[in-house]
């Protein structure tokens, strides 16, 4: 049993842990505080002039670094807004430092109706230049190669968000760009890791900059309230995020707001994961509460309360031995692209279906058999085996997002029509393989998968 306890003078207080005959442990105690304040509720407007000084000095900060950042890159700048709370105030942070700024919205096609109405209201409000780089239906017909993503599974990110954005930005700054973001450390441990000036990983020619890397949301929030700025009111309904809102990253409560105010997108995700769920034998929980937002297995947490078990097929399969790996993809190999793909890693040679690749790194003998969908690679070097598998993957399932096309360096890589349908001009390949690290089938469906390594 634990009790509370305080010194004779009132200046410690603590926790201590009752032991036997009467004796208490003290386990943790600290410096008395005053009394707390009176008992009466705050209201916003008292926690904004309670507070005033200290956002704006936090403000006046941020502000300065960007004016240090504008000075040292010499780019156009762009502000990254996609209707969110920490988008907008990173906008009314760049339209402060009295630079010329573009705004960009990202049209997934699976925003809140909202945020179309609210991204429209700030460009006209500070009267900036409005780019969108729109994903059109991408999303629906990636999930039909892909299958639905997941939270350790989103391919999603790069076929209606970056891939869509490196096409609209290449065509109107083919010169690189300086990208605003409302990124924050406070958001995950992968963006608290993240600095405040990088270059993009992901978008070419991007040199991204976050302000507010060290900003609270609580702060954030006062500072909206205090510019009384125009912000997105589909927060109003119980969204702790904007964006996609079909996103996996969702709770099974935004979810529920998604069903009850967007029925038509909720409805369609719901008949496509019914499909999946059907195509592969999964029990209805898949759907229906949700588990389709865990790929690689349910966190203990959820484990423990729908007490159902399964696993989800990827749409590529892979078992072998130390010297073999074979391959079974679920869709049909473009068997022209493959061969294509194959030159990446060095000479080839073959015909019909069967190949031996020559290069840096090492010997390979692959043979493609039609019909079945099946590729046997057989070569002692693992790295060789992985890159032709994703090589397999690139040629069966793609996403149209061109993250491959624009992150070739040399431009040797060329879309000849849909899908995956490409050539490589091998007088410009270098080998170093970028677009296979840039695709999502090689990424999500190849690279990440642990037990290709153990084949």
């Amino acid at each position: 049993m634990h009790v509370a306890v305080s010194t004779e003078d009132g200046k410690y207080h603590g926790i201590a842990k009752s032991m036997r005959g009467g004796r208490l442990r003290i386990i943790k105690s600290w410096l008395a505080k005053g009394p707390l304040p009176s008992p009466k509720p705050s209201t916003l407007k008292d926690f904004i002039e309670l507070n005033r000084d200290y956002i704006e000095r936090k403000a006046e900060k941020a502000v300065e670094f960007l004016r240090r950042v504008f000075s040292e890159y010499k780019k156009p700048i762009v502000v990254s807004y996609s209707g969110g709370k920490d988008s907008l105030v990173t906008l009314d942070l760049v339209a402060r430092t009295g630079v010329k700024f573009y705004v960009l919205f990202n049209d997934t096609g699976l925003e809140p109706s909202e945020s179309y109405d609210n991204v429209r209201e700030v460009a006209k409000l500070y009267n900036a230049e409005l780019i969108i780089a729109s994903a059109g239906d991408k999303y629906w017909k990636a999930i039909m190669e892909f299958g639905p993503p997941a939270r350790d599974y989103r391919w999603c990110c790069k076929v209606i968000k970056l891939g869509p954005i490196t096409d609209e930005m290449l065509r109107r700054f083919p010169g690189g760009f300086i990208s605003i973001v409302g990124q924050r450390a406070f958001e995950s441990f992968q963006r608290a890791r993240l600095p405040r000036v990088s270059v993009s990983k992901w978008v070419t020619k991007d040199i991204v900059v976050a302000p507010i890397q060290d900003w609270t949301a609580l702060e954030v929030w006062g500072y909206i309230l205090m510019r009384n700025l125009p912000y997105n009111k589909a927060y109003e309904y119980g969204f702790d995020r904007l964006g996609c809102v079909i996103c996996p990253a969702n709770e099974l409560a935004e979810l529920e707001v998604v069903r009850e105010r967007y029925p038509g997108i909720y409805t369609r995700l719901h008949e496509v994961l019914r499909e999946f769920s059907k195509s592969q034998g999964l029990p209805r929980e898949f759907a229906d509460y949700g588990l389709w937002r865990w790929r690689r297995g349910l966190p203990g947490d959820i484990r423990g309360r729908v007490r159902v078990s399964f696993r989800v097929e990827y749409p590529v399969k892979f078992n072998g031995d130390v010297n073999s790996l074979i391959i079974n993809v679920d869709k049909p190999i473009n068997l022209v692209t493959f061969t294509e793909f194959l030159k990446m890693l060095g000479s080839v040679e073959g015909v019909n279906g069967s190949y031996v690749v020559r290069g840096k790194f090492g010997e390979a003998e692959v043979r493609v058999e039609q019909g079945s969908n099946r590729v046997v690679v057989s070569s002692g070097n693992e790295e060789l085996r992985v890159h032709i598998a994703g090589f397999a993957a690139r040629a069966s399932i793609c996403g149209e997002c061109n993250l491959c096309i624009n992150w070739c360096p040399t431009k040797a890589l060329r879309r000849v029509g849909p899908g995956p349908s490409f050539i490589v001009d091998e007088s410009r390949c270098i080998n170093c393989l970028l677009c296979s690290k840039a695709c999502p089938s090689a990424q999500y469906l190849v690279y990440r998968r642990p037990e290709i390594h153990g084949a």
